[in-house]
């Protein structure tokens, strides 16, 4: 994918976390097209092979970096770097003065980087070579940071076992935060062994005084006192505007007691943070329902990502959630202010469909909705789903993957009740957009389906006159509720005949000429006017 290269132009970058861009792997051929500044050649990932694993067909520390160095350096081009190594636990080391060469030249990798001024995106996951450590990186990388007025997404992580920071590499970050330029927005810092209070203090004070908007920090472990230093900096920190405190894919990093969630969310009460993901993160019920009490009087919060947090099935259940649970989480929740609610994966089922429902219902702000292998629903189930999502006037769009039992049937009668012109008024008219599939990977709605003819009448702004055209297209198709038409008042047919068109008004006409007695003056209440020949 291009990226258009324009040093004053941000429109590129959607998002620092999950942008427009498409890296390429690093390879001869790649390496050739940064040589000579390729245009299409904007987003590299460069993933280390752990020491020559056999398994790697090319390995990036073969290059000589000393030499090669400009294919970085003097790019003008590259937007994204995705710097990446892997678990290297199961080899076995190199001898020591191959590794010192390997080491040399990792570091001469870095500095080729660090004097790169286009690059905009700088994501690092793991050490790239064996005896390579994270203070070098950091302290190589520190004038990148400094200097590159490019710059708007920095994230440092370490391997999946994690990683250690020394007081030493603590102090340059904290010295490249606090002295960056206006630019960055987006700064990370993912699996940190043992993150202490101090290092959090210093961490956040120097996010404090840049103008870093995202904070990042998935995949750690965050005690007490940690999460005390987080909450009690939250207020301070007033250009943030989302949090991110993600898990893993395998929730097994990312903890956070209930008394730490407590201190961060009494902290994001008095926040700016309208963004938070708690994404794979082990909260369990207790933790969820302390979140969500907080946040009940929170105005500023937007966005809630609490995808597999609560209630979640990953091989065994981990946190079973009541049904008092659930409706306590739900009847606090509902007094927020969210624009944007995510509980993919979470163990919701029939039992909790009713409070849920009243809770979606209750956030009036509510524009989408995330249901993503909520798998435990009935058919039956999410036809009550559905049918109380009826009169909710800001839900436009739902994610609903995976989300076994469902069916696009149970989502018609919602959003056209076509047993009454009332049914079809009163029906869901801003609901515009539900992407889906179940179990046996049917995915819906189907093209030319009903539902996905709904679907597109209420992209309509006009909600009445999405309302007339659902009367119009299904009130009295097939000859469907003719009979509707008798009990008018004289003076509305005109108008209701003129609204559900000319196809209506030909399928109306058997009705008529069968039942001739029902149109009658009599049967409409009128008087026969007396014609002159008859007086």
């Amino acid at each position: 994918m291009e990226l258009e290269n324009n040093d004053n132009d941000d429109s590129s970058v959607e998002s620092d976390f999950s942008g427009p861009y498409e890296p390429l792997d690093l390879n001869e051929e790649e390496m050739r097209m940064l040589k000579e500044n390729d245009k299409y050649t904007n987003a590299i990932s460069v993933v280390f092979n752990g020491d020559a694993n056999p398994n790697f067909r090319f390995d990036p520390l073969s290059i000589d970096w000393e030499s090669n160095g400009t294919a970085f350096s003097k790019n003008t081009r590259l937007q994204l770097i995705d710097i990446k190594d892997i678990n290297q636990t199961d080899l076995e080391p190199l001898p020591a003065r191959d590794q010192r060469v390997r080491i040399r030249n990792a570091k001469a990798f870095y500095r080729a980087v660090a004097l790169n001024r286009s690059i905009k995106c700088l994501y690092i996951e793991g050490n790239i070579t064996r005896g390579l450590e994270m203070e070098d990186t950091v302290s190589i990388l520190t004038p990148f940071v400094q200097e590159n007025s490019n710059l708007r997404s920095c994230v440092l992580g370490g391997p999946w076992g994690g990683f250690d920071l020394s007081a030493r590499t603590v102090q340059l970050l904290a010295s490249a935060l606090s002295s960056c330029t206006a630019n960055l927005k987006t700064f990370g810092l993912k699996r940190i062994n043992g993150i202490t209070a101090a290092t959090m203090t210093k961490i956040l004070d120097a996010v404090k005084s840049s103008s870093i908007e995202e904070l990042s920090l998935d995949e750690n472990t965050l005690s007490d006192e940690v999460a005390n230093v987080l909450g009690n900096a939250l207020p301070t920190l007033s250009h943030v505007k989302r949090l991110s405190l993600a898990g893993d894919y395998e929730m097994e990093r990312g903890r956070i007691t209930e008394a730490g969630i407590e201190a961060i969310s009494d902290g994001l009460n008095n926040s700016s943070v309208e963004d938070l993901s708690f994404w794979r993160n082990n909260l369990g019920p207790t933790g969820g329902i302390v979140l969500a009490e907080t946040l009940s009087t929170n105005t500023v919060l937007k966005r809630l990502d609490l995808t597999m947090a609560l209630s979640s099935f990953n091989g065994e259940f981990r946190h079973v959630f009541s049904e008092e649970g659930w409706r306590m989480f739900f009847n606090f929740l509902q007094s927020s202010a969210l624009v944007d609610l995510e509980l993919g994966g979470n163990t919701i089922r029939d039992a909790q469909v009713e409070v849920f429902v009243e809770c979606l219902n209750g956030l009036s702000s509510l524009e989408s909705l995330d249901l993503w292998g909520v798998d435990q629903v009935s058919t039956a189930g999410w036809a009550t789903f559905f049918a109380g999502l009826r009169g909710h006037a800001s839900l436009r769009t739902m994610k609903m993957y995976s989300a076994d039992n469902m069916e696009e049937s149970v989502i018609v009668p919602a959003l056209c009740d076509k047993t009454s012109i009332e049914g079809i008024c009163n029906s869901n008219h801003t609901l515009t957009k539900v992407d889906g599939c179940n179990r046996d990977w049917s995915f819906f709605p189907q093209t030319g389906s009903d539902c996905k003819r709904l679907l597109e009448i209420n992209e309509g702004a006009d909600k009445a006159k999405v309302a007339r055209q659902k009367i119009r297209e299904f009130c009295f198709r097939n000859g469907e509720n003719l009979q509707e038409l008798v009990t008018l008042e004289v003076n509305l047919m005109p108008r209701v005949l003129e609204c559900v068109g000319r196809d209506s008004i030909k399928a109306s006409y058997p009705l008529i000429r069968s039942m001739p007695s029902l149109f009658s003056a009599k049967a409409l209440g009128g008087k026969r006017k007396r014609g002159k020949a008859s007086e």
